[in-house]
């Protein structure tokens, strides 16, 4: 992080926001970052990817090389196959909206 941020890489133009309707009633904010922002947002992607892949259970779905599909995949093993587990959790919408930013800093 030390070196991303000797890079000028921590450091972004603001976003802009704008409101984008979801429904007929509803609508969602969207960020619309500037291009530059999107370039050292790859570079900082590409440097954090490997170290957080690594971390990630391998359970997990979201994460490198891993889609929808595949969650649907072993959702349906776990059913098939049996498990101590009655419940299942859909904790998906609204994910981004809510990390705590600060916190994700702090353990990286």
């Amino acid at each position: 992080m030390k070196k991303l941020a000797d890079n000028n890489l921590s450091s972004v133009k603001p976003i802009k926001h704008v409101h984008i309707p979801k429904s007929k009633v509803k609508s969602g904010p969207l960020g619309l970052p500037t291009i530059l922002n999107r370039c050292k947002h790859a570079v900082v992607k590409s440097a954090l990817e490997p170290y957080l892949a690594a971390k990630f259970e391998s359970c997990s779905c979201f994460r490198l090389e891993r889609s929808p599909h595949d969650a649907i995949q072993r959702m349906s093993s776990i059913v098939r196959h049996g498990t101590t587990r009655n419940w299942i959790l859909d904790a998906d919408e609204g994910a981004f909206d809510n990390i705590d930013h600060n916190f994700l800093l702090k353990i990286i």
